[in-house]
């Protein structure tokens, strides 16, 4: 999402944002290679899509996992929390993926 995009300087909110999605989904993803997971997917939600202050995790098999986390903690009032956010998050997947729920014997 807007990787290589040059902003243009009425953008810099847009862009702050961006790079703060950037930065969740790095480490999401190396939590992911930490432990052993295939795939972590990763949802901003907000306006009509889920809720706006959203912060939620699933895991649905041992190595599949979804965060979905709302577009307020990506603004300036939230951005200050997101780090606690996301690793909260990511210790629900870390108790779920441990859990013996996903053993057949």
């Amino acid at each position: 999402m807007y990787r290589n995009r040059v902003w243009e300087p009425h953008e810099v909110a847009m862009a702050a944002e961006a790079e703060q999605i950037r930065k969740v989904e790095a480490r999401v993803t190396d939590f992911a290679t930490e432990h052993g997971l295939e795939r972590i997917t990763l949802a901003v939600a907000g306006s009509r899509l889920g809720c706006w202050d959203a912060a939620e995790s699933v895991c649905s098999f041992r190595t599949l996992s979804h965060i979905e986390l709302g577009h307020f903690w990506f603004f300036p009032e939230g951005v200050a929390s997101l780090p606690h956010i996301v690793e909260h998050e990511l210790a629900h997947m870390l108790a779920y993926t441990g859990a013996d729920m996903f053993n057949d014997g």
